[in-house]
Formats: structure tokens, C-alpha cells, sequence
């Protein structure tokens, strides 16, 4: 099934928008609405758009994102120099601390604030720092992370509850 006809199949799955709705009644009697598409069409159809969605067939990808976030960096100098791999693990380590300070200063875990300079700050922001770093990693070393996103979150689908016995 191509994504065409998968979108195709939700389509024709979904119920009509409220300007069409007039069509399923009649006189003060809701006529009810009822798919004519199997299930298990549906379900490959999700499944066709959900692998879209992930592999950026519907949008920008997220190597496109990759790719788009190193350029900055080298725009704005930060690879005039080779860097280090551990350096970069380092630098989203302090990301990661940086969301974690900023929850014990009780900020909020969804809002963002300006600071003085008029900077995003807060929780969100800090995890997007960390996000943004791997991306520059990976725009760097030309790492497929869709692809590695998508075998590694297909394989966590298989694994048994709570796998491994840790605590957290």
C-alpha cells in the first residue's frame, strides 16, 4: 500500500466533515455512520502513515532537521575546529543538568520564560538544547537517526513489560 492510498483509506474511513454531515440525515433522524473499509486495511493504513510520519515522507525529516541544525552550528563557528566525540556527549550531559537545575529552581516541567537577555529559558527549552546538540552529532557524522529512531522504537514494541527488572 502506498502512502497515497493509505491517506486515501483513512480518508474514506473518517466521518464526513459538519458541511457533508447533511447528506447522513434526514428529516430529525441522524442516519448512523458506518465505515465500509475493513479493519485490517485501516490498521495497515495507519501503520503505512504512522512509518510515513516517522521516515519524514509527510514533511521535513528529521535528517533534514539534522542537517539543517549542524549548518547553523558551523555558521555560527562551532566546528572551525574538530571536536571531540566525548566533548559533544559532554555537552548534552550538561543540557540534560541544565533541565534538571532549572526543575529544582521549581520552574514548571511544560512552560518556558524569557530571561534578562530576553533568551528562552525553562525546562523545554533545556531538553530541546539536548535534542539539538545529538542532531549536530548526527548532522556531523551523517548518522541516519530517523532510521535508528525507528528500528530502535520497533524493537522496544517487542519487549516484554518493564524488561531488564531495574528499579527505574
Amino acid at each position: 500500500m502506498t502512502i497515497i492510498e493509505a491517506l486515501d483509506v483513512l480518508k474514506a474511513n473518517s466521518v464526513p466533515k459538519p458541511s457533508s454531515i447533511s447528506a447522513l440525515r434526514e428529516p430529525n433522524i441522524v442516519v448512523p455512520y458506518i465505515p465500509s473499509i475493513p479493519k485490517e486495511q485501516i490498521s495497515e493504513a495507519e501503520k503505512e502513515v504512522l512509518y510515513a510520519a516517522r521516515s519524514g515522507k509527510l514533511g521535513i525529516s528529521i535528517n533534514e532537521v539534522a542537517s539543517e541544525v549542524h549548518e547553523n552550528a558551523k555558521d555560527h563557528g562551532w566546528w572551525d575546529e574538530e571536536r571531540r566525540f566525548g566533548e559533544l556527549i559532554e555537552l548534552c550531559h550538561c543540557e540534560l543538568s541544565e533541565a534538571l537545575e532549572e526543575y529544582r529552581k521549581g520552574q514548571p516541567i511544560v512552560g518556558t520564560y524569557n530571561g534578562d537577555d530576553g533568551k528562552p529559558e525553562g525546562i523545554p527549552v533545556e531538553l530541546a538544547d539536548v535534542i539539538l546538540r545529538i542532531l549536530d552529532m548526527c548532522g556531523r557524522y551523517g548518522i541516519d537517526i530517523g532510521a535508528a529512531i525507528a528500528e530502535k522504537h520497533e524493537y522496544n514494541k517487542t519487549r516484554p513489560f518493564k524488561h531488564g527488572g531495574k528499579v527505574i
